[in-house]
């Protein structure tokens, strides 16, 4: 009940948090492009797959300060399998290299154009439909990162580590979704 509060408080101010720095500098014209392009990605996304925006992620180049990676991570309450979270991460990444890759704004921020499946990143975080955690055998969170699949399991003997991690390449998963069809 209480991380359900927390989420929804969070979620309320994000706006504000995303929008209220812009000095109209060119790095302000950066983040506030870039965070737009998040923004409708994570309303295309959590409307489509009844899940909540949990945050954001985004990286820039040491040397020359424009994006090189960008994410969104979100919570979904309720149980969700494998072969679900597969389809929904590829389907999440798919959406926002679109999104990214199609916004001619953005391209002059971007580290290197187009971005791939290496530059972005989506974590979904799965728990009970009352906000509870999740253990093994149910995957607790689905990672799309750098390329990779990643499917992980909370051990319930202890919190601090997890159970089971399973990995596999952004080409596989989409093999799989379409051996399964």
């Amino acid at each position: 009940m209480r991380l359900g509060l927390l989420l929804s408080i969070f979620v309320a101010f994000l706006p504000l948090v995303l929008f209220s720095c812009d000095d109209g500098s060119p790095t302000n014209d950066k983040f506030s492009i870039g965070h737009a392009i998040l923004g409708n990605v994570n309303k295309t996304l959590s409307s489509r797959h009844n899940m909540n925006m949990g945050g954001f992620r985004e990286a820039t180049h040491r040397d020359d300060k424009k994006y090189k990676t960008m994410g969104l991570c979100f919570q979904i309450q309720r149980p969700v399998s494998k072969e679900e979270g597969r389809k929904l991460l590829i389907d999440c990444a798919e959406e926002l290299l679109s999104q990214i890759n199609t916004h001619p704004d953005f391209q002059q921020f971007m580290h290197e154009y187009p971005f791939t499946v290496k530059n972005i990143e989506i974590v979904m975080y799965v728990s009970t439909e009352t906000g509870g955690t999740v253990y093994h055998p149910e995957i607790a969170i689905f990672s799309f990162s750098r390329g990779k699949v990643e499917y992980l399991t909370n051990s319930p003997e202890n919190r601090y580590v997890f159970y089971s991690e399973e990995e596999e390449t952004y080409e596989e998963a989409l093999r799989i979704i379409e051996e399964s069809k």
